[in-house]
């Protein structure tokens, strides 16, 4: 007589819908002796309506985002490189 074999349960999957993403972006640098960090975030929020009917993209949200913030991070070290060039 075969023994029955127990059904394992299904591996739980999260049940959350992503209404909004976020991304932090630092950097510290040495200019001059001297150590500065700078950083950046930004969340976005996403129309409800959107969402329920599936038509964003996360991924790319997510990837557009990353792109900004850390754009905006880079931009940062540039304006204290320039100020540090011009004496300032």
């Amino acid at each position: 007589m075969a023994a029955k074999r127990k059904q394992q349960p299904a591996e739980y999957q999260s049940q959350a819908v992503t209404t909004s993403v976020e991304a932090h972006s630092r950097i510290s640098v040495k200019l001059n002796e001297t150590f500065y960090t700078f950083e950046f975030v930004e969340k976005r929020e996403f129309p409800v309506d959107l969402v329920d009917e599936g038509s964003i993209n996360f991924e790319k949200e997510r990837e557009l985002l990353w792109d900004e913030v850390h754009a905006q991070v880079d931009k940062q070290v540039q304006d204290v490189v320039e100020m540090l060039k011009q004496g300032r």
